[in-house]
């Protein structure tokens, strides 16, 4: 059934000896196969072209929401757009797989800190997420890397963030737990009012996180601040991983 063969028949006049019928096999297999590989192809690029522009869609309204200016609309537009096209750059580096969790939280937080990588450090499991994963994990640790450095403890304490990703069950099911955690040790670098952590969290950086994420990979978040730490997990179901 994966063959495909070409017969072409054609009649020949010699003269003085009469007609011949002159009958060429080609073999067309490959050829076929190239062609219903390449419209796969092409119908799975408009696909993700179109999941996409939603994606980016959403972004927009959403940045438009929180955003009392145009140049700070165009600020934080910008930023998220970076992460989607980031993430989406190692999507395609991996032939559409996914991005390694590891790889997807450096090039994520590495424009933010060029002069102090090791101020984000991860451990754990360095699973391949899919793509659909990858692009809102990826947003979810871009809005907590430019909180971080936004309100300004990260390079002065010193402290080093934990991001860290470990496999567990969740009532019976193979799930995934992505950590991030950030303390600050310094009083002057506190978040000294419950209205600081109302105002850090009432932006669309808290909608990505609390909601956009989690409904994306059909699993649960949970970002929370203190007056010395900026926590957040995010757990969803092993079938939004690719193994």
């Amino acid at each position: 059934s994966e063959e495909v063969y070409e017969f072409r028949i054609q009649g020949l006049e010699i003269e003085g000896q009469g007609l011949y019928l002159v009958t060429t096999i080609v073999d067309r297999s490959e050829e076929r196969h190239r062609e219903r590989l390449l419209r796969a192809l092409l119908r799975e690029v408009s696909h993700r072209s179109k999941n996409l522009l939603a994606i980016i869609q959403s972004i927009a309204l959403q940045t438009a929401r929180y955003s009392v200016t145009l140049d700070m609309f165009l600020n934080k537009f910008r930023g998220r757009l970076y992460s989607l096209s980031q993430s989406q750059d190692l999507i395609t580096d991996s032939s559409w797989r996914g991005a390694y969790f590891y790889e997807l939280v450096r090039q994520q937080t590495e424009k933010y800190l060029p002069e102090n990588a090791h101020l984000v450090r991860v451990s754990g499991d360095n699973v391949l997420l899919t793509p659909n994963a990858s692009l809102h994990l990826g947003l979810a640790l871009h809005e907590l890397i430019v909180n971080a450095v936004s309100h300004g403890s990260l390079v002065k304490n010193g402290r080093a963030i934990a991001v860290t990703c470990h496999r567990m069950q969740v009532n019976g099911q193979d799930s995934l737990e992505i950590r991030w955690d950030e303390g600050l040790s310094r009083a002057s670098d506190r978040l000294e009012s419950s209205q600081t952590e109302e105002m850090l969290k009432a932006n669309f950086g808290s909608t990505v996180l609390e909601r956009v994420v989690p409904a994306s990979v059909n699993g649960k978040a949970r970002y929370h601040i203190t007056a010395d730490r900026i926590s957040y997990s995010l757990v969803f179901p092993i079938d939004h991983i690719s193994e």
